[in-house]
């Protein structure tokens, strides 16, 4: 069995190459990475990586012929419209290549089949006993609590957000002086892997679906850690890479409180870097005063609560054991 992973980059330089040989290590045969116009060094990062296939973001007359991506990734903005045709891209190479399954993720996400324990190959034994009627795999998102890490231990944050609670934090609109309650600052959505062999098309980033629109016969398995805004420059830059118009999504979905108000902050060039990274010190990191209080377990040290923080130390372990992360065994995967 050959598993693909396919990745659409701009500027990811810090994450990358730890990145990619993680997913070596859980057993990813080849990696189709397009470079979405990086300036840093992204691509040239992971040029001697044999397993990684860089190729630019793909045109979009390349699937002139295909109405159903024509139909499917047009209302998307473009950021994702590109990451769909990349993908799209990306099913027909695994499958003149033989591969099994095509996984999509971000620079920012780490597939972890295990909270528990991060073995090689396991994403490689995850898929490979999926019954055959299911064609699709969507892995449940754990995301790490933003503590303002630098680049280099971003993937090791052992704290994240427990799935199906609610997290919530006060954040302030600088335009109205108000503050609100914000209760996610990444996504809930998840990641998939899809069968090369069905018959299917990436329908957004986090899902996959038939060609003829129909969804695919699906299952949930294994996790992905979202590490989205780790630090102050990196959140930031997500909301300066992010276009909006209007107070709608391209779908019709409304535009969140939280994404209008630092999308403009971010645009906005009477905001210094310092102020921004002033802001995100004060409404966007979690200090340790507020993780301790997120973390407690009983209510007035009587009634049982469920903490919407959960420690998770299996993938920062393994990444430390190949050598990706400060203190760890200098070693490429």
């Amino acid at each position: 069995m050959g598993i693909a992973l396919v990745m659409t980059v701009r500027d990811e330089v810090a994450l990358l190459r730890r990145n990619l040989l993680y997913h070596r290590f859980l057993g990813v045969d080849r990696c189709y990475l397009f470079d979405d116009g990086s300036s840093d060094g992204s691509a040239a990062s992971v040029a001697d990586l044999d397993f990684v296939e860089v190729r630019p973001t793909t045109d979009e007359s390349r699937f002139a012929g295909r109405p159903d991506l024509e139909a499917q990734l047009r209302p998307h903005p473009s950021q994702a419209r590109r990451q769909g045709l990349n993908c799209a891209l990306a099913l027909d190479l695994a499958r003149a290549a033989g591969l099994d399954w095509l996984v999509h993720v971000d620079a920012d996400e780490l597939l972890c089949p295990d909270l528990e324990r991060v073995e090689p190959g396991g994403l490689a034994r995850l898929l490979a006993g999926v019954e055959a009627p299911i064609e699709m795999v969507v892995f449940t998102v754990v995301e790490a609590i933003q503590q303002g890490r630098d680049d280099a231990s971003a993937f090791g944050a052992t704290l994240f957000r427990r799935p199906g609670t609610l997290l919530e934090r006060p954040a302030l609109d600088p335009g109205t002086g108000e503050t609100w309650n914000v209760a996610l600052y990444g996504h809930a959505q998840g990641k998939a892997a899809v069968r090369v062999g069905a018959d299917a098309h990436p329908y957004t980033p986090h899902r996959f679906e038939r060609r003829d629109g129909s969804a695919l016969r699906e299952a949930w398995a294994g996790f992905v850690a979202h590490y989205y805004g780790y630090n102050a420059e990196d959140f930031w830059d997500k909301f300066r890479a992010l276009a909006l118009e209007g107070d709608r999504y391209p779908l019709g979905h409304p535009v969140q409180r939280r994404v209008r108000v630092w999308h403009s902050m971010a645009h906005d060039p009477r905001w210094s870097r310092e102020e921004l990274a002033r802001y995100y010190e004060r409404w966007i990191r979690f200090g340790d005063d507020e993780v301790k209080r997120l973390r407690r377990t009983r209510r007035f040290g009587v009634l049982p609560v469920v903490s919407p923080i959960q420690e998770v130390t299996a993938i920062a372990a393994a990444l430390r054991g190949l050598g990706l992360l400060p203190g760890g065994n200098a070693r490429d995967a």
